[in-house]
């Protein structure tokens, strides 16, 4: 059992440091006891060894894919797909791992890095318009409405998905601006999208107020 001498507080496992104060503890009657929770301490050897593995395996899929792909050339390099997809991953996945990062950040990292993948591909076999029509404005409004179900459940963290939020609603608009600029494509999911963005502009300008304004100015020094 150990002791806190800060705390004045009796620890019944064989912890090094208080899990109040940090402080260092001392014994009391040099019996082991096992401890109440599972180690939460992640093995950082263990984790980086994987990730070499994964990096690995990813260099062994696009060394395959192009060489597939110069062999049996039929006109199409669909190997830029799949080393695109393995980059998306790896960018995608690194940043959604990261614990200090804002959820609404990750929604907005996910979203953009999806666009520019889909519309790749899109260009890669021959831009049918099918990734500004469809795809994307979809994807801006699920992420949308996510951030918005974030702030609703996280009402008190409001002012830490502000940002995110207008950034998404932003890029939402942008489908508009590029269908209007090809004419390529159908028009419904671009307006639905345009349409979503901009009820989550003016939602959260009226709803959010001052703290709205507050926000802004705060974060571009206005």
């Amino acid at each position: 059992m150990k002791y806190c001498n800060k705390c004045q507080l009796e620890i019944r496992d064989d912890s090094i440091v208080c899990p109040l104060c940090k402080a260092v503890t001392e014994d009391l009657d040099g019996v082991k006891y096992e401890s109440f929770y599972p180690d939460a301490n992640i093995d950082y050897k263990k984790f980086h060894f994987l990730k070499r593995i994964f990096l690995f395996l990813s260099v062994v899929a696009v060394m395959t894919s192009v060489v597939l792909n110069v062999i049996f050339y039929t006109g199409f390099l669909w190997s830029l797909i799949t080393i695109a997809a393995i980059i998306y991953l790896w960018i995608g996945i690194s940043h959604s791992l990261g614990h200090h990062i804002n959820i609404a950040s990750k929604i907005l990292a996910q979203s953009v890095l999806g666009s520019l993948f889909i519309v790749l591909i899109d260009f890669l076999v021959g831009y049918l318009g099918w990734s500004v029509s469809f795809v994307i404005p979809s994807i801006f409004i699920l992420a949308d409405l996510a951030v918005v179900i974030l702030i609703l459940v996280n009402r008190m963290d409001f002012r830490n998905y502000l940002l995110y939020q207008f950034a998404i609603a932003l890029l939402g608009l942008f489908p508009m601006i590029l269908f209007l600029i090809t004419r390529i494509g159908h028009p419904a999911m671009v307006i639905i999208s345009a349409a979503v963005s901009l009820l989550t502009l003016i939602g959260t300008t009226i709803l959010g107020d001052k703290t709205v304004k507050t926000e802004i100015k705060k974060r571009f020094h206005f």
